[in-house]
């Protein structure tokens, strides 16, 4: 069988390495500290493998691998809710150019979990109280503050390290892939976060799957594996600016998508009745607003109506 390395030879258990460790009854300030353990400036190294293919005469493609830096941001923390942002940067130190990148949106015990229907389309699921005892949703949102993925799952500490291994997810392709893949159309993921006091990383494993057909199928397996390597205080310092001069914008924007979902029976980025798609809608409106100064429109709530229905 077609197969790669021995980093797509790791197998993942679904209990989680640090599993093992004996936990206590109530972890939920070592959760936090672990969650906010993932911010501050980084060098960042992402590697994607394809490890096996499922359907027959599939061909492997080549790893992906990137490097960057990044900063991540606290932009709200109301104790069982954290926002995160990535900030990725680029260039030299003296002229460094900033992107706003994918966000991460943590809540404890949450009732309500996204499920990717496909199609830029998604819907709330109701979790029982029981599944939801003691666990962090983390909510993965896109450059522009959409939806892309969220699963539960609980963190688990051992002596300077903490885990949190998430239900199984689905999600749209990844940036990396969606502009130059038609082949399959949805991940189903396993993800897993590892902090330290030096760094953090980030276990993907996905199974590609085509969902486009009468009758669906598995192309590949793939292992994912992205890490966040601590930089000094003020090293990304454009990065921090950045975000000051377009918080007033970007702010907002977060809030009122942070209320859609918990709200929203479903998000649908694509509905019939629209001529044009959110994409493309959004980017008419952040152009109007950049020439008014940058400030979020006041008529934004108003605006993803049309996407959502309660």
């Amino acid at each position: 069988m077609q197969t790669r390395s021995i980093f797509t030879a790791i197998v993942i258990s679904t209990t989680g390495i640090l599993a093992v460790a004996a936990q206590p009854k109530d972890t939920f300030a070592k959760d936090r500290e672990a969650i906010l353990g993932m911010v501050g400036s980084f060098d960042v190294t992402f590697t994607f493998e394809e490890s096996f293919p499922i359907q027959k005469g599939y061909e492997l493609r080549k790893p992906y691998q990137e490097e960057a830096r990044e900063l991540v941001k606290v932009i709200s923390d109301t104790g069982e809710r954290i926002v995160l942002q990535h900030l990725l940067t680029f260039g030299p130190e003296d002229d460094q150019k900033v992107i706003k990148h994918w966000g991460q949106i943590w809540t404890y015990q949450d009732s309500k979990i996204l499920n990717y229907e496909g199609d830029v389309h998604w819907t709330n699921k109701d979790l029982a109280e029981e599944d939801a005892a003691g666990t962090w949703a983390q909510l993965v949102t896109q450059t522009d503050d959409t939806p892309r993925y969220e699963s539960e799952g609980k963190w688990t500490h051992s002596e300077g390290a903490s885990e949190w291994v998430s239900a199984t997810t689905r999600r749209p392709l990844p940036r990396r892939e969606y502009t130059t893949r038609d082949d399959y159309d949805v991940l189903i993921v396993q993800n897993r976060h590892i902090v330290t006091p030096q760094s953090w990383s980030h276990f993907q494993y996905n199974l590609k799957r085509n969902e486009s057909g009468d009758v669906p199928f598995d192309l590949c397996m793939e292992v994912g594996l992205n890490i966040y390597t601590k930089l000094p205080m003020g090293t990304l310092a454009a990065a921090d600016k950045w975000w000051e001069e377009n918080e007033t914008f970007w702010k907002p924007v977060n809030e009122t998508w942070t209320v859609a979902f918990d709200e929203a029976k479903s998000i649908n980025l694509n509905p019939e009745k629209e001529t044009k798609s959110f994409a493309r809608q959004f980017k008419e409106l952040v152009r109007a607003s950049e020439k008014k100064g940058s400030e979020a429109p006041l008529a934004f709530p108003e605006f993803i109506e049309k996407f959502v229905a309660k």
